[in-house]
């Protein structure tokens, strides 16, 4: 009978990389600053060991999923197109995922698309424009961090972005 290879831990990516398994979990959910040369080390050491972090919410609640999840109106339009393609190159390049829900111009639509994505495991939710009323998304902002993209609302966890 031959022994079920185990998958590869923290330690072992710590170990290949020449640093500490806190350096590796600082580096994956981005707490604080690691090097670049830590970095590339730990990166090297995750493709040569084949490492897959396991994000999932068990492992307590203060747990990052490295999930952004985005409310747009219509993602065939070219403006919105441009805008999903933008947000997923910037969010893999840090090591995050996209969520994409739509709710083609229709404000129920919205309103079940961000109790979804309130209710989904994700670190946040970017609204870009739609009907949904500022009020709403100040709301919103209390159970998650929300950027709302062509809104004029600002709140206590909803801070106003200015050019």
């Amino acid at each position: 009978m031959s022994k079920k290879s185990k998958s590869p831990t923290v330690y072992d990516v710590a170990k290949l990389a020449n640093v500490s398994p806190s350096t590796v979990s600082r580096f994956l959910n981005r707490t604080t600053y690691v090097s670049d040369e830590k970095s590339q080390n730990i990166e090297r050491a995750i493709k040569e060991l084949s490492y897959k972090p396991n994000y999932s919410m068990e492992q307590g609640t203060n747990r990052r999923s490295m999930t952004i999840g985005v409310l747009v109106q219509h993602p065939d339009s070219p403006y919105t197109s441009r805008i999903l393609n933008d947000m997923e190159k910037t969010l893999i390049s840090l090591g995050y995922s996209l969520v994409i829900a739509t709710g083609h111009w229709q404000k129920s639509l919205e309103v079940h698309a961000l109790e979804y994505l309130a209710r989904s495991n994700v670190d946040g939710v970017i609204i870009v424009t739609g009907s949904v009323k500022g009020e709403d998304i100040i709301e919103y902002a209390q159970k998650i961090p929300v950027v709302a993209v062509g809104y004029d609302v600002e709140g206590p966890k909803c801070p106003k972005l200015k050019r």
